[in-house]
């Protein structure tokens, strides 16, 4: 990804670093990292996501597997808030953005997305979102949480092949327009 990004913005300086977002002392050691070599931060994109073994019935989830797709979603979110925006905040000119990719899944309750951990995690990440957003806003932040809708990723090509058409039809029923024909259903 590193020669990709270099390969499309030359003047982009690229620093790829490894950190395990649900562990505070590997958070804080990348914010000090990127302060320490750039002095600043203008943008955050929190792109961690875990969604654990698929399992529809809370009563068959495995605890432990909660707790990791947990950790990793929610405590990733906040442990890259609680570390970064102060450095977003302290970079005058730049521009302060806040950026977590989240997942339409967090919205879901029952079908083929719905499970439990995964949903749950999901959306309390975005609260997180909206938090930050709400108490750094008056300095200049701004905080989202952004879904790109169905994306093929190595994480959703663990997926049986049947969930794929499911899947499909759900992000399309939360869209207004599903083909050229239907847009005179748009009020």
């Amino acid at each position: 990804m590193a020669s990709s990004l270099r390969s499309a913005n030359t003047e982009c300086q690229v620093e790829p670093s490894e950190c395990n977002v649900s562990s505070s002392a590997s958070v804080a050691a990348l914010a000090e990292t990127v302060r320490s070599k750039f002095g600043r931060l203008d943008v955050l994109i929190v792109n961690s996501g875990y969604a654990g073994p698929r399992v529809l019935r809370m009563d068959q989830d495995n605890p432990e597997d909660i707790q990791c797709t947990f950790d990793i979603n929610v405590m990733g979110t906040y442990l890259a808030a609680h570390f970064f925006v102060p450095l977003l905040l302290g970079t005058e000119d730049g521009a302060k953005a806040f950026i977590a990719v989240g997942s339409l899944a967090a919205h879901a309750t029952s079908g083929p997305l719905a499970s439990m951990g995964y949903c749950v995690s999901k959306m309390a990440a975005v609260r997180i979102v909206e938090f930050a957003a709400a108490q750094f806003r008056d300095e200049g932040l701004m905080a989202v949480s952004v879904h790109p809708g169905a994306v093929k990723t190595e994480m959703s090509s663990q997926l049986p092949q049947e969930f794929a058409r499911s899947e499909l039809e759900f992000f399309f029923s939360y869209c207004p327009v599903r083909s050229k024909s239907r847009c005179a259903d748009i009020p």
